[in-house]
């Protein structure tokens, strides 16, 4: 039988540790809101990664002869335009489905290096103890102790808006700096 420890020093049975596993599993289909939540979360990352393939129009396509067209439930709406079209006359399904599919990728990959980045100053400040964690932490504290929102309002003031730039901010606000901790 394979023994693990947790973070208290108890041992537990590799059994026991799937028998908890199992019952968080229960716990949460038990809940009729979270599964409601997980499956509309699943549902809108399927839906945004597949935007390519079910999107109706090119989102960047324009078209001046549509422009300001209802949603197709309303008076003088197009079915051929669910959502209707904008002042350029673009899809606003399709650049909804787009920008969706852009949203998730930036964030996804600013939360990924910020992790990856907050769990390599944790280790190392728990590894090099001292002073080397000392320094760590106190820099860690100033990116804590520094409001997000005007860093951001500061950083889209310096740098204009653009994808690549948000993505920039992202990376050197450190995300989630409290990974570190």
């Amino acid at each position: 039988m394979t023994i693990t420890r947790s973070r208290r020093g108890k041992q537990y049975a590799q059994g026991q540790v799937l028998q908890q596993w199992a019952d968080l599993v229960q716990a949460f289909a038990r809940s009729r809101l979270a599964v409601i939540g997980a499956l509309l979360l699943t549902l809108v990352i399927i839906v945004a990664f597949a935007a390519p393939w079910i999107a109706p129009h090119d989102p960047l396509e324009q078209n001046l002869g549509l422009t300001l067209l209802p949603p197709a439930w309303s008076k003088g709406g197009s079915p051929r335009y669910l959502f209707g079209t904008d002042h350029f006359g673009r899809d606003i399904l399709s650049r909804l489905l787009y920008g969706a599919n852009v949203s998730l990728r930036a964030s996804g990959f600013a939360a990924l290096f910020a992790m990856v980045l907050g769990v390599a100053i944790g280790l190392m400040a728990g590894y090099y103890a001292g002073v080397v964690e000392a320094v760590l932490m106190r820099i860690v504290d100033v990116f804590l102790a520094f409001p997000l929102i005007l860093l951001a309002l500061s950083l889209a003031a310096i740098l204009g808006p653009s994808l690549r730039k948000v993505c920039l901010h992202c990376l050197t606000r450190l995300g989630r700096c409290d990974l570190g901790r």
